[in-house]
């Protein structure tokens, strides 16, 4: 855990939350004022970059035998590989199977003879359909998005394909067929079968939600910018980081069993977080108690899992903080990434990248001069409205369950003083040294 005893300038916290802190209903304040957040849904996760695959035959997820003879299905994930993956350089590699036997099985996987990747549906010794990605050279260490999809209908603005596939966002692959999935077959990550043939996937899987009900084209991008989709379905976050289950976070409640040879896989960064689930988990101190007044700093540091793009369909707040009178004092959100002060909307210069690490500090005296520091520079200066009275604080929603938000909670701090521009810097550079944060400060 931070050692909050030692930042580089006396520092007076007011409230101080932090992740590794977190008890069964709550996260404790670990400064005077002691204001818990109350946890709906969140919970204790870590920076776990998702499940590590070695292509062993123990090396899958099983999720069990799920979805038999279902009439769709629609999936989404991302993945890098620990080494370049083109024709001819190694055997198959299986990214997600659905499998009876030879002749019946849905999968998606990378395929030695040209490179490319795959997603087929095979019944009865028949190819029901086959769609092979125009990518047929992948790199190792950089993130892939899949998303596949089978069964979709027209209504409701979803495509009229039977079958998708999209790489990255690009064009979609598309085929009529509209058959339901096998009846019967487990559901795995990272492979065909548990167990496996050896030709498991071998790199990271992560981010693997899935949806039974029809995606709209509007709603296939939005899974690209980080926004779980659906209700009563899949969202294997895999942030678990430790034990051999991953949890399936959407409301079907199929949990995965990690096989022997599959591993948590982490980069540099070893945090705690408070992970929610992008669909309706939240924490908050929603009383009114919290002292935001005067001169003071608000400071958020957290693993950034959207890039708070207009096609996200709806709102999305990590951090809301409003006073006892009800006017907007503080809230950091999207659909367009931006500062909100007191009903003013000022528009971040920058959006993250899925998995980005940011440092924001927002500092605000009592003549209502407010100043934002992202991983330590100055983004914007706005002279408003002081703060006046106590404030409830809302972590990734603004009030209840409103514009869920799945980024990852490593630090939330109110600090007295407003913090200068050195300040906002040392402090800033102490916080990723600290936490070993990949950030040029």
């Amino acid at each position: 855990m931070l050692d909050i005893a030692h930042a580089p300038f006396p520092v007076s916290y007011r409230d101080l939350w932090l992740p590794g802190a977190i008890n069964a209903a709550a996260l404790p304040s670990s400064g005077p004022g002691n204001h818990p957040l109350t946890l709906t849904g969140a919970g204790l996760r870590t920076t776990a970059q998702g499940v590590h695959f070695n292509g062993a035959v123990t090396s899958n997820i099983n999720c069990g035998a799920i979805h038999n003879a279902q009439a769709k299905l629609n999936l989404s994930f991302r993945f890098k590989l620990d080494a370049p993956f083109v024709a001819g350089v190694a055997a198959d590699q299986y990214l997600w199977g659905k499998y009876i036997g030879v002749n019946d099985y849905i999968a998606i996987w990378l395929e030695n003879a040209d490179g490319a990747l795959y997603f087929r549906h095979r019944s009865g010794g028949v190819d029901l359909f086959t769609l092979i990605s125009a990518e047929v050279a992948w790199k190792a260490n950089t993130w892939y998005h899949v998303y596949a999809a089978t069964g979709q209908a027209a209504g409701g603005g979803a495509p009229t394909d039977g079958a998708r596939l999209r790489i990255n966002n690009g064009a979609a692959l598309t085929d009529a067929d509209a058959t339901a999935l096998p009846n019967g077959g487990d559901f795995i990550i990272g492979d065909l079968d548990d167990p496996g043939a050896g030709t498991g996937f071998v790199g990271v899987i992560t981010d693997f939600f899935g949806g039974i009900t029809d995606v709209s084209a509007v709603s296939e991008t939005a899974l690209y910018h980080g926004c779980p989709q659906g209700a009563g379905e899949h969202n294997y976050t895999l942030d678990e980081g430790r034990g051999v289950t991953a949890y399936d976070r959407g409301a079907g409640g199929n949990n995965g069993t990690l096989d022997t040879s599959a591993t948590w896989s982490f980069d540099r960064v070893r945090q705690p977080v408070i992970g929610p689930d992008g669909l309706g988990d939240y924490a908050a101190h929603a009383a009114n108690a919290v002292d935001i007044t005067g001169d003071c700093t608000v400071i958020y540091v957290a693993k950034m899992k959207n890039v708070y793009a207009p096609v996200n369909l709806f709102d999305m707040a990590p951090l809301s903080i409003y006073p006892t009178a009800g006017s907007l004092v503080l809230e950091l959100w999207g659909i367009a990434w931006r500062f909100n002060h007191c009903g003013v909307v000022y528009p971040m210069p920058v959006n993250p990248a899925i998995d980005d690490y940011w440092i924001i500090v927002v500092s605000t005296d009592a003549v209502g001069t407010w100043r934002l520091y992202l991983n330590g520079y100055l983004v914007t200066t706005q002279v408003g409205v002081p703060t006046v009275g106590l404030a409830s604080v809302y972590l990734c929603n603004n009030g209840g369950t409103i514009r869920p938000d799945a980024s990852k909670l490593l630090l939330l701090g109110i600090a007295s003083g407003a913090f200068t521009a050195k300040q906002a810097l040392t402090y800033s550079r102490w916080i990723r040294d600290m936490m070993n944060l990949p950030i040029s400060i």
